[in-house]
């Protein structure tokens, strides 16, 4: 016979080792990534709310103790964990809903409520063209010799 399994047997009295290795180590990096992955993007949310906090001022000031500028860290890392804990599998899908939805909420707060507060959209532009004639005035020398923060001197 010329079949291509002519000389070796039947091939279905069994599992072919090296397709079988072949499987498990792949399988096995898919699995261990995967979990990587999602470990360090759990780590990188984490670090993301503890800049936020930073910006709003919740983490302290820089001669804080580092329990105190890490607190607000914690209890987020707390509740996040308790959330998985008490949901199980489902708790990626609902912190992703419930990221969702805050951001959505974000979204209608600056561009519908804080207009309204300020004065409407040209009342904002107004005012941040107002801010920046008089920083400019004001600055005019300092922008024009190039030695402005920021500028190569």
């Amino acid at each position: 016979m010329n079949s291509p399994s002519a000389g070796r047997g039947n091939r279905h009295d069994g599992v072919d080792p090296v397709a079988l290795t072949v499987f498990l180590f792949f399988f096995i990096l898919a699995t261990v990534m995967g979990f990587l992955a999602a470990r360090w993007r759990k780590v990188g949310e984490l670090v993301g709310i503890q800049a936020v906090l930073d910006v709003i001022g919740l983490a302290g000031s820089e001669s804080a103790s580092w329990f105190r500028k890490d607190l607000p860290l914690f209890v987020a890392f707390a509740v996040l964990a308790a959330f998985t804990y008490s949901s199980g599998l489902r708790a990626p899908a609902l912190i992703a809903s419930v990221k969702g939805l805050l951001i959505y909420i974000v979204i209608i707060v600056a561009v519908i409520y804080l207009p309204t507060q300020l004065g409407g959209w040209s009342g904002i532009f107004d005012s941040a063209g107002k801010a920046f004639d008089t920083f400019n005035a004001d600055n005019a020398a300092t922008i024009a010799s190039g030695s402005a923060a920021g500028t190569p001197a």
